[in-house]
């Protein structure tokens, strides 16, 4: 099959395989068709040409192992839970990229993998359970006084033997 200037149009295949990894990775035709254009500079799927459908397809299949759209917004949410934040409070991404650097040697948080995002995420929950855990203990000391005990009325330990009865 020809198509313009002698060169071989897209295949049905090729044109099933875009569409199954635009659905993938998320996304919807507009956003598809907009892929399209950037990586051919063509407006349709049905104009390119055989070779640009295998660039498209190889693009798309590049993407495909990237995080997606879900799991960069919960980074962004725990990012913000843990105060990563910029002075805007949009999240802060040059920690986040310190933080991807040095626990799974990508420099970039944007070239992270789905497991890999899985994992970050994984990562930030637990920093961020501590620091709750963290935070309850210090706000749990921070009035006790050394004569009181916590939901004791009288501020006395009742320990064995001892009682609040007066004699």
């Amino acid at each position: 099959m020809a198509g313009r200037g002698g060169k071989a149009a897209v295949t049905a295949a090729q044109m099933r395989k875009i569409h199954v990894l635009a659905r993938e990775y998320g996304l919807d035709d507009d956003l598809l068709h907009v892929h399209i254009q950037t990586v051919t500079g063509k407006d349709s799927l049905r104009k390119l040409s055989l070779g640009e459908a295998v660039r498209v397809i190889d693009s798309l299949d590049q993407k495909a192992d990237q995080m997606t759209w879900r799991q960069k917004y919960f980074i962004d949410r725990l990012l913000q839970e843990l105060g990563w934040t910029d002075g805007q409070g949009q999240p802060d991404y040059n920690r986040l990229d310190g933080f991807c650097s040095k626990y799974y040697g990508v420099d970039s948080h944007k070239w992270i993998t789905r497991r890999n995002a899985s994992n970050v995420i994984e990562g930030l929950k637990n920093m961020a359970r501590k620091e709750g855990a963290d935070r309850k203990a210090a706000e749990g000391t921070a009035g006790n006084t050394a004569g009181s005990a916590i939901g004791d009325p009288g501020g006395g330990y009742h320990g064995k033997g001892q009682t609040d009865q007066k004699a």
